[in-house]
């Protein structure tokens, strides 16, 4: 199994079974964290940027909430309006990212346009893990 460590995930797609398998043993490990509601420090020196550019509440509450009750941080926006994405500079997908990368160890993103989070690859590698979410791609919530 290939580490997750700078690994952009955009979609299961991009998950052998291996991946899977290691997934579904760590949310083993951290389901008393969930079942609980136990919070703990397993995450106390990351730091999550959401960048949700479509409206979500359950998605980003559930992801915001997760890295809260493992002890990181978490920055970013809901609101693309609120960003130089959504007024008149429109700023890139590939130049926001390549800013939030600085600021965080991983991005979760909404975007109303398919295949957007893969644009901000171009052809670099990444410094931070990317989690997309939006569309047929939406992650299940507990």
């Amino acid at each position: 199994m290939r580490s997750f460590l700078g690994r952009d995930i955009l979609s299961l797609k991009d998950f052998s079974r291996d991946d899977f398998l290691r997934v579904f043993e760590v949310a083993d490990d951290l389901r008393p964290h969930a079942t609980d509601r136990r919070n703990g420090d397993l995450l106390k020196d990351k730091t999550l940027l959401t960048a949700f550019y479509q409206p979500s509440t359950r998605t980003r509450l559930s992801t915001e909430a997760a890295m809260h009750r493992l002890g990181g941080h978490v920055l970013g926006f809901a609101d693309a309006k609120m960003t130089r994405a959504g007024d008149f500079y429109q700023e890139s997908i590939k130049d926001t990212f390549h800013m939030l990368e600085y600021y965080g160890d991983v991005i979760a993103m909404r975007h109303f346009e398919q295949g957007a989070p893969a644009k901000r690859r171009a052809g670099r590698p990444s410094r931070s893990s990317t989690a997309a979410t939006g569309g047929a791609s939406t992650p299940p919530r507990s």
